[in-house]
Formats: structure tokens, C-alpha cells, sequence
């Protein structure tokens, strides 16, 4: 019976079709007043509360528990910091316990600092515990750098002048970039690919993220490029400053363009269709404005910080995917199909 559900289910939904996405609201529990996102990924997310106040707290949100930077690891970091996966945070510029830090992380509750036995300007954490960032200093060879956590073993890269990794995936790949200067597209940057197999050239532009899947997302001045292996480069997004681009596991890309001093939100389709990212989002309260977005790599699902325009206020929410008409009703229809044929079956 199970090869009957699979078989209805994929042909009513291969005789559906998929319309233009759309994302409903729902407005999230906030862990404080005035709370903004700024990291998401395995159902954990990161965020400041009390902004603009002398008592600003950092907290990292898990579906177990919710953990106060202060508090609980002794911890002071600006926004440099993000989700590797639900038991490791990687942490850029730090104080820890009052001593500064250009690199650290958390794993399964702990604070852990690679500095002890080396250098490392941390700038991503991917995996299940490496950190991705620069070794070396202004007027000398900059590496890009891995720290494996597990192992204590560092990995240089270089391909130019300043190297340095912006992100990585799960599956321990990741991207570096190299050029004439570090984290600008002005230096005529361009990004390679690195896997346990080697590395590949994915051509000019700085490296912004990359999927399971080592889907790969660059820009340039020229715009906003993805790399999938065993395809051409595809050209997304045309001329403008693109920044802040993320893309999920099913191919779901949401990237801002500055135009002339304006800047854009866009989504694209994991086929390259490009939509105003506010077009596609419904049930917003109009007193709420978004100002910042984060892509979920597994879900799609969009965690937004918005402003209050009622309270001046920031606060977080919930951008999930809506299943079409006709994907619905197909999935309707699917079923039909199975419970006809279990009928015939016991008849």
C-alpha cells in the first residue's frame, strides 16, 4: 500500500504545478522588549532584546532552553556571531570574561577559544563545529583559515593576497575569497569552493553562502551570481550592490540591492524567477515594517525583525510558506485516488 500513496501523491502533484510562492505571517513569542534576529538555523535563533538600552542582553533561543550570554557564558558580543547548528555558536569579536577575543565558540553549553594555541579572526561557523575566518596581519599574506574544534587543527588557504572564509555548510564545505582586499567587492575579489575532494574556481565575486547541496551564492558590482555544481553560473539578480544573500536547501535565494541609494528586497525561485520580496509576503499588521530577514536553510521559512511604528519598538516574527490552491487540491485529489483504490482492493 505504501508504493499506491507514493505513486498517487507524486503524480497529483507533478499534475499540479507551482504558482508564484507567498509567505503568511505569524508573530512570534518575544523573549523581551525590543528584540531583533540576527542568526538562524536548527530551530535555535540568536537576538538582542532591550536595543538602544544600557541593558542590552544577548540570547540564544533553543526549543530547550533559552540562554543569556551574560549569565550564562560570561559572554559580550556585537553581531558577530551566528548559528553553526542547534549545539554550536561560532563568535567573532568577543570579551569573555572581560578578556578580548577575536575568535571563539559555544558547543553543548561550553565556551571554547582557539586563540590558546593560535591566532584566527573569526567570520562564520558552519558544520558541526568549525569555525571559518582570516590568520595573519595588514601588510602581510592573509589566509583564509578552518578550525576543526573536534580535532584542534587549523587549515590554511590562499589563492591571492587576503583570504578569507565567509561560510561554510554541514557537509564541512565551504567558500573562500581572495583579493586585494578583505570583504569588498572593490578588491576585485574571487571565490573558490573547497570539499574534502579539492577546490573549484567559481570566478570573480565575493563568496556570500552556500547550501547543502555546495549551491553557492557570489556577488560582484556586476550582480548577484549562483554556482551549482555540474551547471553553468547563473546570473540572478543584474548591476547594484547586492548583500546580505542567503539561500536555502531547496534552492530558495533572498539577497537586498542597493540601487542609487535604494535598496531592494528580492527572492528568487529555485529556477532563478525573481519576485519584490514584499509582494509575496501576506498578513503582515500594517504597523509592522521589516528591516531585517533570515533565511531558514532547512524550512524556507523567513524570521524577520520588524518596527513597530505603534510602540517605536522592534520585535520578531514568522515568514512561513504557503501551500498553493492547486498544490492543495491535488494533494486532495491524491488521496481520492488512494482511498478509490483501497476500496477496489477490499471489494
Amino acid at each position: 500500500m505504501r508504493v499506491v500513496w507514493t505513486v498517487a501523491l507524486c503524480v497529483a502533484l507533478g499534475e499540479a504545478g507551482f504558482a508564484v510562492p507567498h509567505y503568511k505571517y505569524t508573530p512570534m513569542a518575544q523573549p523581551g522588549a525590543n528584540t531583533g534576529l540576527y542568526s538562524v538555523g536548527d530551530s535555535t535563533y540568536l537576538c538582542a532584546t532591550n536595543i538602544g538600552t544600557s541593558d542590552v542582553k544577548q540570547l540564544w533561543v533553543t526549543p530547550e532552553r533559552t540562554y543569556d550570554f551574560v549569565k550564562d557564558f560570561s559572554l559580550s558580543v556585537g553581531s558577530q556571531a551566528g548559528v553553526g547548528s542547534k549545539d554550536f555558536l561560532w563568535l567573532g569579536t568577543h570579551l569573555h570574561n572581560g578578556v578580548y577575543s577575536d575568535a571563539g565558540y559555544i558547543y553543548k553549553g561550553q565556551y571554547g577559544d582557539p586563540r590558546t594555541t593560535r591566532s584566527l579572526h573569526a567570520m562564520s561557523g558552519f558544520g558541526d563545529g568549525f569555525l571559518g575566518g582570516r590568520t595573519g596581519t595588514a601588510g602581510s599574506l592573509v589566509y583564509a583559515t578552518v578550525y576543526d574544534l573536534h580535532t584542534g587543527v587549523f587549515q590554511d588557504y590562499a589563492f591571492g593576497p587576503k583570504n578569507w572564509v565567509p561560510c561554510g555548510n554541514r557537509n564541512g564545505a565551504f567558500l573562500v575569497s581572495s583579493g586585494d582586499e578583505i570583504l569588498t567587492v572593490f578588491g576585485s575579489p574571487e571565490t573558490y569552493l573547497v570539499t574534502t575532494s579539492g577546490y573549484q574556481y567559481l570566478g570573480r565575486g565575493m563568496g556570500e553562502d552556500i547550501n547543502d547541496h555546495n549551491v553557492a551564492l557570489t556577488v560582484t558590482l556586476g550582480g548577484l551570481f549562483k554556482f551549482e555544481p555540474g551547471k553553468a553560473i547563473v546570473r540572478l539578480g543584474g548591476d547594484g550592490q547586492w548583500a546580505s544573500s542567503q539561500i536555502s536547501n531547496s534552492g530558495i535565494v533572498i539577497s537586498a540591492v542597493n540601487i542609487n541609494g535604494v535598496v531592494y528586497e528580492r527572492l528568487f525561485e529555485a529556477d532563478g524567477t525573481e519576485h519584490n520580496f514584499y509582494d509575496l509576503i501576506e498578513g503582515v499588521p500594517s504597523n509592522l515594517t521589516v528591516q531585517a530577514v533570515n533565511l531558514d536553510h532547512d524550512t524556507d521559512e523567513i524570521y524577520c525583525t520588524f518596527k513597530n511604528s505603534s510602540t517605536n519598538l522592534y520585535e520578531i516574527g514568522n515568514l512561513s510558506p504557503v501551500p498553493e490552491p492547486a498544490t492543495l487540491l491535488a494533494l486532495g485529489g491524491g488521496l481520492a485516488a488512494i482511498l478509490r483504490r483501497r476500496r477496489k482492493l477490499a471489494g
